[in-house]
Order: C-alpha cells, then sequence, then structure tokens
C-alpha cells in the first residue's frame, strides 16, 4: 500500500534510520526536505569497500522501495541511482528494476574519488553546484546513501536497523562482506574473516581513505562500513598515527610550496575558495592576513586527497583543517564562506583522482581482490551498542540491566525535543550493562 509523507517519515524514525555512508544524519530529518532530484549514492569511492555494491545487489527491491519513499517524502519528480560503471553487478541487479519506472535513472560514474562526496556527486548527476559551506537542498536535491534507502524500504515493511553489511579486508585470511550485528566488536569481525595473517596489525575503521585507527573492543555502529587489517608498518598506520602537533612541525620545515594539494583537491576544482597550500604557509611561517585561509577550515571535506596522494613531503592539511576547526568550534565560530561557484575549475576533469593510482600510492595494490559475500550473518555472544551513532544527543536506555530482550526490540530513545535516533537489540539475550555510552547485551 502507498504511504503518506508523514507516514514515511515516522516509520523512518522509529525503525532508526540514519544516514549510512558519513556521519549519521538522522534520516527522517533529512526526509523532511524538500526538492526536485533524489540521488541514490552508491559510489563507494574508497579503496577496499564493498558493503553497498554488495547490499544494491541482494536487495535491489529494497532500495526502489527506499528510493520512491524519498521522492514521495521531499516531492521530488525525478530520481538517479549513482553507481561506478564498472561495478557491473550491482548495474545488472538494478537495471531491469527500472525498464519501467521512468522517472528512475541509473547514472554510472567513472572511477575517481571522492565521487561520492555529496558536492562532487551531485555536480556529476545533475550539473548543479552547491555553494560553499552549503547542502543539497539549497540546490533542490536530495542525496541518501544506497545503505539507507535500503533501510528505508525494510522500515516500510516494519523492520529497524539493528545490522549492518561490513566489508572485511586487509590481512585477513577470507576478506569477505559479513552482516553484522550493531555493537559486534571488531575483534569478532575480523575473527569471522578467518583472523589475522600478520603478527603486528593495526585496524582502520571505515576506509582506507577517511577511516581511522581503531582498537580491537570498539564496536560496529549504523555507519561503520568496513574494518581493514593492515600491517603495523604500512605507509597508511603510519600517516594516521601522526598527531596534528607533529604534522604542524612537518609542514614547518618540510612544505615545498608545490600547491598539489590545492590543485587537487575536490571542492577547490568545484570552484570554492579552498587553497590548503596557503593555510600551511600561512601556519608555518606565522603570515598575517590569513584568516580566509584558515576559515577554509570549513569547508574542507577530509577526503584525504591532500594527504594521501598529492603531497611529496607526506604533510597532512587534512589534519590541520581538523585542528583549526576544533579551535573555531571552541570560540563559537561560524563558517563565513557563502559563495556559490558559477563554474567548476576548468582542468577539473584532468586532475580527477583515479582509484587505480590511488591504490598503488597507498600500498593497498595486494589486497585488492573482490571479497566474498558472506551470507551467514554474523552471530556474536555479546554486543555493546553505542548510545551516539547519529548526529544529536545520546539515546537514553529505556530498560533496565538484568532484562531480557529481543532482537529488533526497542531499548533506548532520544531525549524529548531532542535530535536522534531510536536504538534497538541487535541481539537476543540479557542486558548485563548500561551507560552513558553503550548497553551491553549478552546472547
Amino acid at each position: 500500500m502507498p504511504y503518506s509523507r508523514q507516514q514515511i517519515i515516522n516509520r523512518v524514525y522509529a525503525a532508526g534510520v540514519v544516514g549510512a555512508g558519513g556521519a549519521g544524519f538522522p534520516a527522517y530529518l533529512k526526509l523532511q526536505s524538500k526538492a526536485e532530484i533524489v540521488i541514490a549514492n552508491g559510489a563507494e569511492c574508497e579503496p577496499l569497500l564493498y558493503s553497498d555494491q554488495y547490499l544494491v545487489i541482494q536487495k535491489p527491491n529494497q532500495l526502489i522501495n527506499g528510493l520512491r519513499a524519498a521522492m514521495t517524502a521531499s516531492g521530488a519528480q525525478k530520481a538517479y541511482i549513482a553507481l561506478k560503471a564498472h561495478y557491473a553487478e550491482a548495474v545488472s541487479a538494478i537495471a531491469p528494476c527500472l525498464e519501467r519506472l521512468p522517472d528512475i535513472e541509473l547514472h554510472l560514474l567513472q572511477d575517481f574519488y571522492p565521487a561520492g562526496d555529496e558536492h562532487s556527486l551531485v555536480y556529476e548527476v545533475s550539473g548543479r553546484l552547491i555553494p560553499e559551506g552549503g547542502i543539497p537542498p539549497q540546490v533542490g536535491v536530495l542525496v541518501h546513501n544506497v545503505t539507507s534507502l535500503i533501510q528505508i524500504g525494510e522500515a516500510l515493511a516494519g523492520e529497524t536497523v539493528v545490522d549492518r553489511a561490513v566489508t572485511v579486508m586487509g590481512e585477513v585470511k577470507r576478506p569477505q562482506v559479513v552482516s553484522v550485528p550493531l555493537g559486534t566488536s571488531l575483534a569478532d569481525v575480523v575473527k569471522a574473516a578467518g583472523g589475522v595473517t600478520v603478527n603486528q596489525y593495526a585496524l582502520i575503521k571505515g576506509g582506507p581513505m577517511m577511516g581511522q585507527l581503531a582498537q580491537e573492543d570498539e564496536v560496529i555502529t549504523k555507519t561503520s562500513g568496513g574494518v581493514i587489517v593492515l600491517p603495523q608498518d604500512h605507509l597508511l598506520v603510519s600517516k594516521y598515527s601522526l598527531s596534528p602537533l607533529k604534522q604542524l612541525r612537518r609542514a614547518q620545515s618540510a612544505c615545498e610550496g608545490c600547491r598539489l594539494c590545492t590543485d587537487l583537491c575536490p571542492r577547490y576544482l568545484l570552484g570554492h575558495q579552498i587553497e590548503p597550500h596557503l593555510m600551511i604557509r600561512g601556519m608555518s611561517y606565522a603570515l598575517d592576513n590569513m584568516t580566509a585561509y584558515f576559515s577554509s577550515a570549513f569547508l574542507c571535506c577530509q577526503c584525504g586527497i591532500c594527504d594521501m596522494l598529492a603531497c611529496p613531503c607526506h604533510l597532512s592539511p587534512r589534519a590541520l583543517y581538523m585542528a583549526i576547526k576544533q579551535e573555531f568550534a571552541k570560540l563559537g565560530a561560524k563558517n563565513p564562506h557563502r559563495l556559490k561557484p558559477e563554474r567548476p575549475h576548468p582542468d577539473r576533469n584532468g586532475r580527477k583522482a583515479a582509484l587505480s593510482r590511488l591504490t598503488r600510492v597507498l600500498g593497498l595494490s595486494p589486497y585488492m581482490a573482490k571479497p566474498d559475500l558472506n551470507t551467514a550473518p554474523l552471530a556474536p555472544l555479546s554486543v555493546r551498542i553505542k548510545m551516539l551513532q547519529h548526529i544529536g544527543a545520546p539515546a537514553c536506555a529505556l530498560l533496565a540491566v538484568g532484562e531480557r530482550v529481543k532482537r529488533g526490540q526497542l531499548i533506548a530513545q532520544p531525549p524529548e525535543a531532542k535530535t536522534g535516533v531510536p536504538l534497538h537489540a541487535s541481539i537476543t539475550g540479557r542486558i548485563s550493562a548500561i551507560t552513558a555510552d553503550y548497553i551491553e547485551i549478552n546472547g
């Protein structure tokens, strides 16, 4: 049966759907925005990640249902499913579903990074340029990750978000994509892939470009798309290990002023006023009148092109931008940049970062074989479900230690009148601990 706009929003809220591809913005709030176009973001452009692709292959009808719901809620008359052209299996799975749906089209992307960045994706698909510091609805577009749309489709069928498709790659015996209950430890996820193949290793939670070093006792959340195991001495591990202070000291002594970080910056190439090499120069030499270059930290999308690919001296403008942004946050400063670019840089197409090159530069070529699809969901003995897996306020427990819960049961709600989403038990068992940070369930 068709659902009204408000019914869709209510069901998506009740299911606990958030943006699965980024910071976890509550999906029910995004659905309240008006738009002319909805884009399903299936770019999954970081190396080694396959979770979104495999979900599209497995659940094309749920994706279509979620996309139609997003169109109904936003009032959009047109939708696009954006996949990279070489995702052959995903394309073959979704294409037949669109044969009788003229208002939904498949848009095939080139294999570059970061094709999934919202600003880049909106321009590639619609030709519209989002203003600096802006969001897609400002140009009449809504962007939803394909995993989020599949979860929206499932929410309409009464399901809740209790699992996450996770890619496990790198130094593991059986690289795979597996369905993981929320709150599962990274140690259990790696064990499901057969364990590690090296003695000294590090874990990256997320993708190699925008992920973070993690410990084995950290857990899977609604935004966790990957777990990558790398040797402790791998280039990526050393890059992620440097503190902003060490990055600043390196910049002061090593920056060549070559401006490659600027020339390859995806937001600069879209016409935004962000020039990382000038920010580095200002920080290195304490130059006056550099305010605009420091405030351009608000325009950084943290994609990692500058430090992972561009800089010949292995400096990280990204880390310095993040440190600057944190200082601005302490001061309560707001983003002053609001320019709406008229056109992208004329050399943009020639400066896109090819994923094949990125893979070689990052030393990831040995791990590029496609993972298997593990159709048996992981069954951990215990989970720790984080209270904050989304933008907004942490959820508050509704039950007490010792109570039994069933998989899918509501266990926590956001505070009244606060932004957030409900949380549900990801396994059947007994609540063994409740803290301000998590609810632990033993199966």
